[in-house]
């Protein structure tokens, strides 16, 4: 489930100066694209992030609404996009906080050396490590550098192990929800592939 909270002084500190990797994206548009927060204006409450969309891109936010900056376990929500002249600004309307239920899923733990490995469902035998950009209650994404078929909606992978600094901390399966293009820190085109969990998952203690 979902918890609405209210902003802080200093919530926002140590993301800022740990330039703490974020996942812009909109129902509105057909991407997404990594960033990082560059401050946060307490009496407007406005948080400033890096533009890190290529320039033919930018063009597909412009009067787009309904914006969700993530990272682990936390959605900033903003209805539109404003820009200072060079990187982006966004009114947040509410912060969200992600209250996991499943016992054992420790996600709260991610962090930036995240990956999640799997076996190709269709021959069993090879394995896949894939960087982990998102993950929520009920699901996460990945991050992958082409647009594999592999990834389709309604494509499960069973016993997948999520990894966090090299420990094992979940065991899962997922099923594929959607796929779009995704930009990374440095602009470059990838894809992001969205999942849900198919089961609660077990940990290592």
């Amino acid at each position: 489930m979902t918890k609405t909270v209210n902003i802080k002084p200093g919530f926002f500190d140590a993301m800022i100066h740990e330039r703490t990797p974020v996942v812009v994206s909109s129902e509105e548009i057909d991407f997404s694209f990594s960033s990082y927060l560059l401050f946060y204006d307490e009496k407007l409450k406005t948080i400033g992030f890096k533009n890190t969309i290529p320039l033919d891109h930018i063009h597909q936010i412009a009067c787009k609404k309904n914006f969700i900056l993530s990272y682990p376990l936390v959605n900033l929500h903003g209805s539109y996009l404003q820009g200072d002249g060079v990187n982006f600004v966004l009114p947040i309307k509410k912060i969200e906080r992600i209250l996991s239920r499943r016992k054992h899923a420790r996600t709260n733990t991610i962090s930036s050396n995240t990956v999640l490995q799997f076996k190709n469902p269709y021959d069993g035998v090879t394995t896949f490590k894939k960087k982990v950009i998102s993950v929520s209650e009920g699901g996460l994404s990945i991050e992958t550098p082409c647009s594999s078929s592999l990834f389709h909606p309604g494509q499960q992978f069973h016993k997948s192990q999520l990894f966090v600094d090299d420990k094992m901390v979940l065991e899962t399966s997922f099923e594929v929800i959607y796929k779009r293009k995704y930009f990374d820190l440095e602009s470059r085109g990838k894809f992001q592939v969205g999942a849900k969990f198919l089961n609660t998952g077990s940990r290592n203690p």
